[in-house]
């Protein structure tokens, strides 16, 4: 008797859930609610309801949600926000954050085996502290941002743009946990999440940008904001994090003389930009030391820049050195484009085997110092300048030791539209 009473109120209980589809806005009226009231629910076959909320500027609803969902089924559990993203819930996430100003939930059955709940809680977000950036190389910055806190990014030029690029090489889905607002603030109109903005390469309509993760998750990418106006002229532009294990690739060829061989090339700071045009592109780039820019034989060429030339605002410490090894005897032959000397005791020497047995050096802005040449296994340059004021272009060739017809130095390749940049952060 008493196991038939328990299965009577067993089946009781179940029909008691209201599966009624709301038909009305749920608003900050009810600022808090659930659906099905009192809790998860095993929805019939053929189910369809779309509940919709109106959401005040500055406010967010925080839904908290469960469900039995795997990827393979037929039956839905879909998120609209208020930039007309859809999201596909599975029994994996357990919380979302829906934006000002409107969202909505529709839950759709081919089944009777789906059970979903959710619950709601409408939140204000004018409070949040500020962390105002500024844009461009300075902006560089983790993408794990501080709970309670929105980020704002304002161009003295104009529109914002934001590009994004993660630590293990690939696409991150996290940056959906990031929110864009077009404006100062979260008072501001939803743009889309970051993945959407990136994606869809969207800018601010004025001139600011701002960037809020509700979820407080970890998100393993960084981002750069940049004024729209200083990169909307290049077909392209893209932001790359460089880790000790991945490699990046990309390809260049001169559109005169795929030999010019004006690549390798190391690059002595953690940010750089590198401009292309008129021309493919094939790019390596390798975040550590390589042996072989440094090991040379005959028909080696390359190029010497300092490290003030690929970013301003690098920090350096003199000297910069390089050193060229061969294994055998050849012929170093350099010419120096460029000297810029802007602070009193800066120094640029070049020398073959040592840099006091064959050395030039340069204490003083000197410009177009043609070819020179020596004998010998090693060649080293070294440079003392540490700030911008100072920098130096140096062009080498690496030849049989035996005397060979002189050939004119090769000149920087014509480039063509590309634009990376590069942020080497570990």
């Amino acid at each position: 008797m008493l196991r038939l009473f328990c299965f009577f109120i067993c089946i009781a209980s179940g029909i008691a859930v209201d599966l009624i589809c709301p038909t009305n806005f749920i608003t900050q009226n009810t600022p808090t609610g659930e659906f099905p009231v009192g809790g998860s629910a095993t929805f019939p076959a053929n189910y369809n309801c779309n509940i919709k909320f109106q959401i005040p500027v500055g406010s967010v609803v925080r839904l908290n949600i469960s469900n039995n969902l795997f990827f393979d089924t037929s039956d839905s559990f879909k998120i609209q926000d208020s930039a007309s993203t859809f999201y596909s819930i599975y029994v994996t996430d357990s919380l979302f954050y829906l934006p000002a100003t409107t969202g909505s939930i529709q839950l759709t059955t081919y089944s009777n085996t789906s059970r979903f709940y959710f619950n709601w809680q409408y939140i204000d977000v004018t409070g949040f502290t500020k962390i105002q950036k500024p844009t461009g190389i300075n902006s560089i910055m983790s993408l794990n941002l501080t709970a309670n806190t929105r980020y704002q990014f304002t161009s003295t030029r104009g529109q914002v743009a934001f590009h994004t690029g993660s630590v293990n090489g690939y696409r991150d889905q996290n940056l959906k946990r990031i929110y864009v607002y077009d404006g100062e603030d979260l008072e501001a109109k939803f743009l889309g999440n970051l993945l959407v903005f990136t994606d869809n390469e969207y800018v601010s309509t004025g001139r600011s940008l701002t960037l809020v993760n509700f979820y407080g998750s970890p998100v393993p990418s960084y981002g750069i904001a940049n004024d729209y106006a200083a990169i909307s002229g290049y077909d392209g532009y893209s932001f790359f994090v460089l880790r000790n294990d991945i490699e990046l690739f990309h390809h260049l060829t001169s559109k005169v003389d795929f030999f010019l061989n004006q690549l390798p090339q190391q690059i002595p700071t953690r940010v750089f930009t590198v401009k292309v045009y008129q021309s493919d592109i094939y790019l390596g780039i390798w975040s550590r030391p390589w042996p072989k820019w440094n090991n040379v034989i005959a028909g080696r060429t390359g190029w010497i820049y300092s490290p003030s030339i690929w970013n301003p605002n690098s920090q350096v410490v003199a000297p910069y050195l390089n050193t060229f090894n061969s294994s055998a005897m050849v012929k170093f032959t350099f010419d120096v484009f460029d000297v810029t000397i802007g602070t009193p005791g800066d120094v640029l020497k070049v020398g073959v085997n040592s840099l006091d047995s064959f050395a030039l050096t340069f204490n003083q802005t000197v410009n177009d110092i043609r070819e020179k040449a020596a004998h010998g296994t090693t060649m080293t340059t070294s440079f003392t300048g540490t700030s911008n004021s100072s920098s130096f272009v140096l062009y080498f060739r690496v030849e049989d030791n035996v005397e060979t017809t002189t050939k004119s130095a090769g000149k920087i390749f014509d480039l063509l539209v590309v634009v990376l940049i590069a942020l080497n952060i570990l």
